[in-house]
């Protein structure tokens, strides 16, 4: 059982060290430069995700609106939901309070776990026809990158295809990365 353990540690260290090789970590500073212009600009930060990954972005707003390391003035962040409505047919659900809540330059963070998904694909071509700006966190393989327009919108791909908990171990590492760089834009905080 220690091997096992053991092993689990050491798969998760060498993915990350693996990522060190990609375009993650330029990826990532991109899109905290991304949300602390938009923040400047007085815009929101909406955020999805399907599956557990609903989990990540409810994780990623309590970052945002409360605190991540440190007691500061809370940003302009709401994490959609995906249970809104009983017996409702919910392929459209994040479409549709993108469309009653979002403004032009907001910001649409997406955090997809599946190569396809239809709520997120709306999700974004709404957010697209609103005139928001979109992060997308998603494996190298997701046909939602087609969808994005590579100059105003950044993509932050995660190459893990071993298991999805590596993947949202990931996805995590990511979120605490990104939380960690927009307070240190926005706050000059020293280590």
């Amino acid at each position: 059982m220690l091997e096992r353990i053991e092993k689990n540690f050491t798969d998760s260290i060498q993915c990350k060290i693996d990522h060190l090789e990609s375009d993650l970590l330029q990826n990532l500073n991109g899109a905290a430069l991304l949300i602390v212009e938009g923040l400047l600009n007085e815009k929101k930060i909406l955020v999805c995700g399907e599956s557990l990954a609903i989990y990540l972005s409810q994780m990623l707003v309590h970052y945002l609106v409360v605190q991540y390391t440190f007691e500061r003035p809370s940003f302009p962040a709401l994490s959609l939901s995906n249970h809104l409505l009983f017996n409702y047919e919910h392929i459209d659900i994040y479409e549709k309070q993108i469309h009653v809540l979002a403004n032009e330059g907001d910001i649409l963070i997406v955090f997809s776990v599946l190569d396809h998904s239809e709520i997120l694909h709306n999700a974004i071509l709404s957010a697209i026809d609103k005139g928001m700006r979109i992060i997308l966190f998603v494996q190298n393989n997701s046909i939602l990158i087609n969808l994005l327009n590579s100059k105003t919108d950044i993509v932050v791909k995660v190459d893990e295809k071993k298991t999805l908990p590596s993947l949202y171990e990931m996805y995590l590492l990511c979120i605490h990365s990104l939380c960690d760089v927009i307070d240190e834009y926005l706050f000059n905080i020293e280590e």
